[in-house]
């Protein structure tokens, strides 16, 4: 292109030249107004500033990048993924939730999901009926219209040297009851001894406290509750679970 513009510019050079001498070389305005147009967008696309936008422009515009020998690399066609591939990759990213089939033990994972460090956490028994607790002038929690409540009973004991202050922490945590055919989320309440809901509660080095997680079940139910299994899960992950007996 260079040698173009030298070109060009010899020319303009002869024709003034001979404009001196007897055979004139006339140009009309238009075409002068061609010549010099061109020249000036020549010589501007190989200034230095220009030169740099255009590198610049046409390697962002580049669908291929050079690498450091000055090869462009030749990019690969993607293959498509068959189905079977996409499901088990899928199946692979995806977390299971709520499997009670793992195998975990409950009693040992749920307190540390709650917030409660220092503690261990044991299962006692599990009562069903129309409140909980059933002892008179204290408070207690009725069972909802066609449902009966169910208590599973637990153990909090302080194995450590200090004493420790337990506040439950229920986030993303999610208790459930298989009763009948059905999961059933646990019910707090304003009970002292809620597992899910404590609050500010000490226990000395060595102390136990009695803990309950409360079901409301449908009363068709609740009479069949002997094997049914308490699950629970952080954040879709399963925490373990625990059969009632």
């Amino acid at each position: 292109m260079k040698r173009i513009i030298t070109g060009l510019l010899l020319l303009l050079c002869c024709a003034a030249l001979a404009g001196c001498g007897k055979n004139d070389i006339t140009l009309t305005k238009e075409e002068n107004d061609l010549i010099a147009e061109y020249i000036a967008g020549i010589l501007m696309k190989y200034s230095y500033e220009n030169e740099w936008k255009y590198q610049k422009l046409n390697s962002s515009n580049s669908a291929t990048t050079s690498d450091k020998s000055g090869q462009t690399p030749t990019k690969l066609p993607s293959q498509p993924q068959t189905v079977a591939e996409s499901t088990q990759n899928t199946k692979a990213s995806t977390p299971v939730k709520g499997d009670i089939t793992e195998n975990k033990d409950l009693l040992t994972s749920l307190p540390e999901a709650l917030g409660l460090s220092g503690v261990t956490l044991t299962y006692k028994d599990y009562i069903t009926g129309n409140s909980y607790p059933v002892d008179d002038y204290i408070l207690s929690v009725p069972a909802q219209s066609g449902c009966k409540v169910v208590a599973v009973e637990l153990k909090l004991t302080n194995t450590g040297n200090s004493a420790v202050v337990l506040n439950s922490s229920t986030g993303s945590v999610s208790i459930k009851l298989m009763a009948g055919d059905k999961n059933v989320n646990s019910y707090a309440s304003m009970l002292k001894n809620d597992l899910t809901t404590l609050k500010n509660v000490s226990l000395s080095a060595g102390e136990s406290k009695d803990v309950v997680v409360l079901f409301q079940v449908k009363e068709s139910d609740a009479n069949s509750i002997a094997g049914s299994v308490m699950s629970a899960t952080s954040s879709g992950a399963s925490l373990g679970s625990i059969t009632l007996n």
